[in-house]
């Protein structure tokens, strides 16, 4: 079984995209604030469920399933 996923990366004719350096930077802000509610990663990925219980049970499951070093691990190989 295989996913698939939009273009993760910037390129001319696809310039909605996030830069490396924008993604590395929201993959360490993950990193950093990993576990908390107003990590900037959920506000990118999941707009509409920003400060909601539901985004509050996500996250915190998210802190239970990885440390923030594993979660920069998973961030990379999703975003490359």
């Amino acid at each position: 079984m295989s996913a698939s996923l939009a273009r993760t990366s910037w390129a001319p004719d696809y310039d909605w995209a996030m830069r490396t350096e924008d993604r590395e930077a929201l993959i360490e802000s993950n990193m950093t604030n990993w576990g908390e509610t107003k990590r900037r990663g959920h506000v990118v990925f999941a707009p509409s469920m920003t400060r909601t219980w539901r985004s509050e049970w996500v996250i915190a499951t998210a802190a239970l399933a990885a440390s923030p070093a594993r979660s920069g691990i998973l961030f990379r190989a999703m975003m490359t």
